[in-house]
């Protein structure tokens, strides 16, 4: 089943710093560049991403080419509103994790059992790569270098002393059968 995700655009925007100090100068391009990153986050997962901005004139919902659906509210309809509502009027509400750290959006969604993600645990998920389109996946563990094995297998001595040592079985155990009728000691 694929997670249906809907982020407090604003919201996070304020969060992540190159995103915040955009936003400045170019409002509209520190909105592009946080839809970019819900693309890429969005790359290799499955994954539904909606993203809620406060409008701009006439409000209009745009699909872009990444996959995320961004909706700019119309006038006089805030962001918060149109998240509740969003998920208020979904027949499946639980199905929905919202991202913000809006505590009134929070409250609100949660009592339609909907998941929530603060905006800050959001941007480390954001910040992890994950293979994408024209993107080299991770290497779960680093190559060894030349010299690596050696400096492990001396950490290992100096830990372990009998490191490399064959181990030396204890001695068997007897077993003391007494005899029926005898005093046992």
């Amino acid at each position: 089943m694929t997670t249906r995700l809907v982020v407090d655009g604003n919201n996070l925007m304020h969060k992540i710093d190159d995103i915040a100090r955009r936003m400045a100068r170019d409002y509209d391009g520190a909105r592009e560049l946080l839809v970019r990153r819900l693309g890429d986050f969005r790359a290799g997962r499955r994954v539904s991403v909606t993203v809620v901005f406060d409008g701009k004139a006439g409000g209009f919902v745009q699909q872009v080419g990444s996959g995320v659906r961004a909706v700019f509210c119309r006038p006089g309809r805030s962001a918060d509103d149109e998240i509740k509502a969003l998920v208020a009027r979904d027949p499946r509400p639980r199905s929905w994790t919202v991202v913000t750290s809006d505590n009134a959006i929070i409250r609100h969604v949660r009592d339609y059992g909907a998941e929530t993600m603060k905006s800050e645990d959001f941007i480390a998920l954001l910040a992890e790569r994950k293979p994408g389109p024209g993107r080299p996946p991770t290497p779960e563990k680093p190559e060894m270098g030349p010299g690596d094995a050696a400096e492990w297998e001396a950490w290992f001595v100096s830990k372990k002393p009998d490191f490399g040592q064959p181990r030396q079985r204890p001695a068997p155990r007897r077993r003391i059968r007494h005899k029926p009728g005898r005093a046992q000691p």
